[in-house]
Formats: C-alpha cells, sequence, structure tokens
C-alpha cells in the first residue's frame, strides 16, 4: 500500500516499508532485555519502524514522537538510547546554522564535533552551541529497515531540500517551521551538475530576494538600479556575494556549476510586508524551547553517560554550553567519619550514599559528571531540576541515615547556573569554565544540611515555589578565585520531609 506525507508542500511517496524481519526481531529483542518493564513503549515503537513513512524515520525527534505519542519525554529519551545499543536506531548530532536552519554537518558520535563549522548556504563559520544549535536525531537502521532518505544522494532536489537538509525542529522569524517557511517563499529549487549551466528567468517584486549561489537583493520600487542579469559561476570557495539593491521586474538568472560536485540551487522571495513583520522578530532561525534534543540536554541525561562512555569531546577548545546548572555535593566531616569508623566502613558508607545520591541526580533528570573523594559534580539542563534534586537529596541522606540508626552522612550542597565549556577530562565528559568554579565555591560555604544557591539560582522563576517554607539567608560573599562579590543564597530547614512537599520537591 503506498503512503503519502505532505513535506513542506511537497508530497513524498513511498512503497510499503521493507522490514527485515529477522535483524528486526532480535534488535527488539535485545531492547526488551537492555531496557525492561517498558514492553508498552517498545511495542508503540516497534509500531511506529513498521509503519511511520520514509521520511519520518531518519533524524526522529524523540520530544515530537513523545508529544505524538503521549508519552513523557525523558522517558522517550532514554528508550531511544538504548534502541540504539540494541542496534535498532542510530544516532545523529547535527549542527544547524542559526543564520538559515540549514544542517550544516551530522555526525553519529560526539568525538567527531567541532567547536566550528562551516555554512555552505550562507558561507560563513559558525561557532557550535551545545543548547541551542545542535539538534540530536535518531534514525532506524539500514540493517531494520531501509528507506531512499538513508542514502540522501538519491533524493531529487526538493526532497533533500525541504526534508532533509532542513532541520525539522527549526523555527523561522515569523514563528512557523523553517520548512514550512523555506516551502511558501522558494521560487525554484534544483540540482546543478558539475560543468552544467541553468538559466532562470525570475519577476522581481519588493522585498528581499535570495540567490543560491549567488547575491541577495534587497527589492524597492524607490531604486533605480535596474538589474536585468546575474551571471554566477559556483566554485568551491568563492565567498559570499555582496547585498544588491534593485529595482522590481524581470531577471535572468544563469548558473553554471565549475565545482567537481552536484550543487543544489535555489532562490527564496521574501514580500516588502514580511520584511516589515520581521523587524520585530529576533534575527536568523532558533528553536523552539524544549521541542527538541539538544546537545547540552543530552549531556545532562544520566542514561546517555551510562551508555555511551567513550563519548568524548575531541575538539581542543571544547564545545561551547549556553546554559547549564552545575550542583556539587560534600559530606559534612569525612576526616572524623574515617577515624570514627575505620576505612573499609566508612568507604562503604561513602559508596553507598554515592548511589543514593546518583538516583537522586537521574530521578530529575540530570547526570552523574564525576565524583571527587567524598564529593558529586552533576549537570542539569533544566536549572530547576537542580534545586529539586538538592532537596530530595537531603532527604533521602536523612532516612538513610535513620535507617543506620544514627547521622552517619551530612551532605553539604551548593549550586549554581551558566555558561561553560563541554570538555574531556581524564578520559570523560566534563565542563570547564568560571561556572563550575563558581559552583564549587558556592557549595564550599555550605555547613552541614545545608544548600547554598548563587543568585542565578535562587532568582529561577518557579524556585520561589520549591523553596517555600524553607530558612533562607541572602548574603554578598568573596570567594577565592571569583574578583567580584557574588549573591549567596543559605537554605535550611526541610519542610520537604513532609510527604506532600517530598513529591512536589
Amino acid at each position: 500500500m503506498a503512503d503519502s506525507r505532505a513535506m513542506g508542500g511537497t508530497a513524498v511517496n513511498s512503497v510499503a516499508p521493507t522490514v527485515r524481519e529477522p535483524r528486526f526481531r532480535q534488535s527488539l529483542d535485545r531492547l526488551i532485555a537492555r531496557h525492561p518493564n517498558h514492553d508498552d513503549l517498545v511495542r508503540e515503537l516497534e509500531q511506529f519502524v513498521r509503519t511511520a513513512p520514509d521520511d519520518q524515520i531518519v533524524r526522529i525527534n524523540p520530544m515530537q514522537y513523545a508529544t505524538d505519542h503521549g508519552r513523557n519525554e525523558a522517558q522517550i529519551v532514554d528508550l531511544f538510547l538504548h534502541a540504539c545499543k540494541a542496534g535498532l536506531l542510530t544516532m545523529e548530532w547535527s549542527y544547524v546554522c542559526r543564520g538559515c536552519g540549514m544542517i550544516i554537518a551530522s555526525f553519529h558520535n560526539l568525538n567527531a564535533a567541532n567547536e566550528h563549522s562551516f555554512c555552505k548556504t550562507c558561507l560563513m563559520n559558525r561557532d557550535t552551541d551545545l543548547s541551542d544549535f545542535v539538534e540530536i536525531g535518531f534514525t532506524v537502521t539500514k540493517a531494520v529497515r531501509t528507506t531512499r532518505f538513508q542514502n540522501p544522494e538519491t533524493l531529487n532536489a526538493k526532497e533533500i531540500h525541504f526534508g532533509y537538509n532542513i532541520s525539522q525542529s527549526a523555527l523561522a522569524r515569523d514563528g512557523t517551521k523553517a520548512r514550512d517557511f523555506y516551502w511558501r517563499h522558494t521560487q525554484f529549487c534544483t540540482y546543478v551538475e558539475p560543468s552544467e549551466t541553468k538559466t532562470f528567468e525570475i519577476s522581481l517584486e519588493p522585498g528581499l530576494f535570495v540567490f543560491h549561489p549567488g547575491p541577495q537583493l534587497m527589492v524597492s520600487a524607490s531604486s533605480d538600479n535596474h538589474i536585468e542579469r546575474i551571471d554566477i559561476t559556483h566554485r568551491d570557495g568563492k565567498p559570499a556575494e555582496p547585498m544588491q539593491k534593485a529595482s522590481p521586474g524581470p531577471i535572468t538568472y544563469k548558473l553554471t556549476n565549475a565545482s567537481p560536485a552536484r550543487i543544489l540551487a535555489f532562490a527564496i522571495s521574501i514580500t516588502e510586508a514580511e520584511l516589515a513583520a520581521f523587524r520585530e522578530a529576533p534575527p536568523g532561525f532558533n528553536f523552539e524551547l524544549g521541542n527538541f534534543l539538544s546537545g547540552s540536554r543530552l549531556l545532562s541525561t544520566q542514561t546517555f553517560r551510562d551508555l555511551f562512555p567513550s563519548e568524548t569531546v575531541m575538539s581542543g577548545g571544547g564545545l561551547a554550553v549556553k546554559r547549564v546548572a552545575l550542583l556539587f555535593t560534600d559530606i559534612k566531616g569525612s576526616t572524623a567519619l574515617y577515624d570514627r569508623l575505620g576505612d573499609m566502613k566508612a568507604f562503604n558508607l561513602v559508596r553507598q550514599h554515592f548511589v543514593v545520591l546518583r538516583d537522586v541526580i537521574a530521578a530529575n533528570q540530570g547526570a552523574l559528571v564525576k565524583t571527587i573523594g567524598d564529593a558529586v559534580m552533576a549537570s542539569f539542563h533544566e536549572p530547576l531540576n537542580a534545586i529539586r534534586a538538592a532537596l530530595q537529596m537531603l532527604t533521602q541522606i536523612s532516612r538513610f541515615n535513620d535507617s543506620a540508626g544514627e547521622e552517619l552522612i551530612t551532605l553539604k550542597i551548593g549550586a549554581h547556573v551558566g555558561h561553560c565549556l563541554a570538555v574531556t577530562l581524564n578520559e570523560r565528559l566534563d565542563y570547564f569554565g568560571q561556572t563550575v568554579n563558581l559552583a564549587a565555591r558556592v557549595q564550599g560555604l555550605a555547613s552541614e544540611n545545608e544548600i547554598y544557591l548563587s543568585d542565578e539560582m535562587y532568582s529561577l522563576t518557579g524556585a520561589a515555589d520549591l523553596l517555600a517554607g524553607m530558612q533562607s539567608n541572602a548574603q554578598t560573599v568573596q570567594v577565592r578565585g571569583i574578583a567580584r562579590e557574588i549573591g549567596v543564597h543559605s537554605l535550611r530547614g526541610w519542610p520537604f520531609l513532609n510527604p506532600t512537599n517530598a513529591a512536589q520537591a
């Protein structure tokens, strides 16, 4: 049975999906074994792989998948990561250009990521930003199901442009999907083979007209620059054409491909009225917050760190993370604890407390970055989750002590949020920068059973509700290694031990 799905404005047709049953069943069995007690999620994924249109089983957006199936996003991210280890899916990191919304580059391992990428559409270098412009998608493996979209070189020009080269999660300045935006505004879209020349007759209307490859034309009735013809010879590495002013009217666009590879040529036209509306919107393209799996969110996902420990940042300059919440804990009086209980028993207790903290971190959609002696460093993509985790850590350690019959472990906790670099230290993913230093210094101010939050954490929308009822003390302090004074808030008191508050924390 044939299937048809709109992609932008063009239809993608496919014959009945080709599923390789023996390999499919093997992968599903491995997934069930690796990810037990999630049979309903696995059955849903099986049905999706069997029936989804060809273009929908490449670069699957797990957030959109979760919405479509009424599922929790974190559950689906975990499911997809386990499916990668089971051989059902592959993971793909895509760099999206903030200028045009196109996918600049994609790769299957974080190790291949660089701190800069070059956009062949904008002809500009772009800095990597794991928070906003690195999107993680998942593709069904060719061993399980085949589709032309797994081999983009077989796609026609419209399929490659609207259904593959443009991120399905990117938004244009008018708030619409980038794919839909380009479809509405594209005048032509075609391949040009090496040594081939193609000619197009265009009618320029007031507004912005963009040739790729070629110049951008700001078309205005007040302009006296009437351009009748544009001749472009495309060569690899050719710099961007300067923007020109032009008057409305007919124009001939002649393109010769002098490069050794086939190129995609297209032109878009944006009306004068639309340009006026765009002046109120942020420039370029962006992602709708929470509507895609970003690189920074994946790095703060415990399942990713557990299943893919060899994924590291090889770029010497690290990869930028615009915002991440970092939480540090330490044990109060650990030296006395070792002296009182002996090394073996104390070490065993510390290991048990690591397990408790790790479970709390994972339950709040964070990741354990590392342990440092008796201390823990954790990262959270959503900063409020760091506050929730801090509260629950005190609750769980209190219960841990109650079960032991004495207060064996007392925690000191601190957290801060800001920008930093994702790097590799000691052969594992880590973070580097002043945000890391400040978070560690904030934790160092805490005493036993106390949480210290930086001003940036404490002032987050929603933080006051989480911290309601706690004793709070605002201070301005000077800490080692930070030139400026910083604002912090010390928090004590345990209203969250009440079962109702604990469930909300």
